[in-house]
């Protein structure tokens, strides 16, 4: 990331030069790894989480080669840094490709202001003469040093950067210890699964000056469900932990494996890697394992608070309907991975974040094939309106007003099917604490929308609004900060029931069943053919589908108006194409203008 200081007194020629490199005009004015650029993220971003997600995808991006800072030294008559950079990968040329180095100083007051990370000096660009595996260049360069700048202060950066389009292939600075890991995973760390699955190669390495680390690997099972296991095979044995001591550049190659139990639900297990060294914190790589078939998806984007365990989940648990977890800071969501829930959760906590256009357009497709969803977060509708302000207002239905309230109580509408007789104190008790100027929204003029919940006579903190099929509810405040359990777990199931009336597993309160079903295939498992039965309390329309694990639409059996009654529907195992579906779990869905259901079956051949 290029962000280096430039400003009055602490500027120098070099930083002066590599904004005009890059063309930057200014900070906050970020370009990524001399690729990526984002322009005046706004000084309300200090803490970067605006960068979040380009922060994340660079770290997915493999390096061909590895930028390591050996030794250095910032006192005595030579002052020097050296570099030893390996190739992992052929580069095919080494045109116009450089090692540059640059030496910054902490600490540095100016105007009354204490600054940190200000650029020094760069020295000469050094050639990259090496593009082919296994291939090593180690460069030692000297440094010039002012008798201004204090050494105890200075630290030093090194990267490898190709002029023609400004990548940079990899970095690396004085900041890495002689005990330094680095953990990779190639691949997701988040699947949807119906049988034990295993995950991508992941890689341990021991990148420190140390000539040797010795680590501890255990695998962290204590948070997946009853009935769930995890283990980790390591030289082709299973296990849950081990030691193992690598050598410079060495690594440790493993797989992690989850074991779902019966069921719907999700499991996350933990992989930690702890240095006997006592110098670097433990290391955790989360991994996540969703049983497709649970009737609500709970989207965890909090920055990893756990909201969706502690709070959303708890509360989901007193109605009869099971829940997943979908972590996004795992990865992204596609439309076909919410296909097959009854509701949608969309939870963002203080993440201060909005839905970016890969998540909107996941919600879009689900919410116009009739879901039901519930978004809940402080300023996420204000991020949603600053990046889409037209889809907030066209597929919520709610309008953005302000952020910031005064009094910490909303209180609901009389006889709304949501709020009734509610008033919900979000400071304090077994809540999260983390109610702090939350949005003011109001319904849409003209789209249908209803304000449900209000901090006071003036500002709404919460919308409800049914079009189509489709029914949405909106917080502006994070369902998590309710003080109460007892509130929390009643306002869940009376969510639950506006969003899917009859499928939350919240009685109706009129002693009647409910008359529209969807009943198990018969016979299950099946081969080469299945039944599915559903009954109707009125004329309808309805849409039955097929989808597999991972969501994708198999085979549309259903999509008209059907009488009141009991219907069967027979489905013989092939695709929308005609062809012979594999063997394998899938499930089917059934959505009418009130309900939603689905239900798992099958197939043997």
């Amino acid at each position: 990331m290029e962000y280096l200081a430039s400003s009055g007194g602490l500027s120098c020629p070099e930083s002066d030069q590599r904004m005009n490199y890059y063309g930057m005009g200014g900070i906050p004015d970020i370009v990524w790894d001399g690729v990526v650029r984002q322009v005046g993220s706004g000084s309300g971003d200090r803490d970067g989480v605006s960068f979040a997600a380009k922060i994340d995808a660079r770290l997915a991006v493999d390096a061909p080669l590895a930028v390591s800072v050996m030794s250095y030294s910032f006192v005595g008559d030579d002052p020097y840094i050296t570099v030893k950079i390996e190739v992992f990968e052929d580069l095919g040329s080494n045109a116009n490709t450089y090692l540059r180095v640059g030496i910054c100083e902490n600490g540095l007051s100016y105007g009354g202001t204490d600054y940190h990370n200000v650029l020094r000096d760069m020295p000469a660009d050094t050639p990259l003469t090496i593009m082919n595996v296994g291939e090593i260049q180690e460069v030692t360069i000297p440094l010039h040093m002012d008798g201004q700048w204090d050494p105890s202060e200075l630290w030093a950066f090194a990267f490898v950067q190709r002029d023609s389009d400004r990548l940079i292939y990899n970095s690396g600075s004085t900041y890495i210890t002689p005990y330094t890991l680095n953990v990779e995973v190639d691949g997701e760390q988040q699947a949807i699964i119906d049988a034990p699955y295993t995950f991508g190669l992941t890689t341990v390495t021991n990148i420190g000056i140390a000539p040797e680390h010795t680590v501890d690997i255990n695998m962290d099972t204590s948070s997946l469900p009853e009935g769930w296991d995890a283990y980790f095979t390591l030289g082709g044995v299973d296990m849950t932990t081990t030691t193992v001591t690598l050598e410079q550049y060495d690594t440790a190659e493993l797989t992690v494996t989850i074991v779902p139990g019966d069921g719907g639900g999700s499991g996350r297990a933990v992989l930690n890697v702890h240095s006997h060294s006592g110098e670097m914190d433990d290391i955790n790589v989360p991994f996540v394992g969703i049983i497709a078939g649970s009737d609500l998806l709970i989207v965890s984007d909090d920055g990893g608070a756990g909201y969706a365990y502690d709070f959303f989940g708890p509360a989901i648990g007193t109605t009869t309907k099971t829940s997943a977890v979908w972590e996004r800071a795992l990865g992204g969501i596609t439309a076909e991975t919410l296909a097959p829930y009854e509701v949608v959760i969309w939870q963002t906590g203080n993440n201060y974040t909005s839905l970016d256009a890969d998540d909107r357009a996941a919600l879009q497709t689900y919410m116009g094939a009739g879901g039901r969803v519930f978004l809940s977060g402080e300023h996420l509708v204000a991020g949603i309106f600053a990046e889409a302000g037209t889809w907030l207002q066209f597929y919520l239905r709610v309008a953005y007003q302000t952020n910031g309230t005064s009094g910490s109580d909303v209180t609901g509408v009389t006889d709304d099917p949501i709020s009734d007789g509610l008033v919900l104190d979000l400071l304090g008790g077994d809540g999260a604490g983390n109610y702090n100027d939350p949005d003011v929204i109001e319904p849409v003029n003209g789209g249908g929308g209803v304000r449900c919940f209000s901090y006071d006579l003036n500002n709404g903190a919460g919308v409800w609004v049914e079009y189509g099929n489709t029914r949405v509810v909106t917080f502006s405040f994070g369902f998590e900060s309710i003080n109460a359990v007892a509130d929390r777990d009643l306002l869940m199931q009376q969510i639950l029931q506006y969003l899917a009336p009859g499928a939350s597993g919240v009685d109706s309160g009129n002693g009647l069943p409910q008359l529209v079903t969807l009943s198990q295939n018969v016979p299950n498992p099946f081969n080469p053919q299945t039944k599915i039965s559903f009954n109707l309390d009125r004329q309808s329309q309805v849409h039955l589908a097929v989808y597999d694990v991972t969501g994708r639409l198999v085979r549309v059996l259903a999509n008209e108006v059907r009488s009141a009654g009991e219907h069967t529907m027979i489905w013989d195992g092939r695709d929308t194409a005609g062809g012979q579906v594999a063997s394998g779990t899938y499930f089917y869905r059934l959505t009418s203008p009130d309900n939603t259901f689905s239900r798992k079956m099958t197939m043997l051949k």
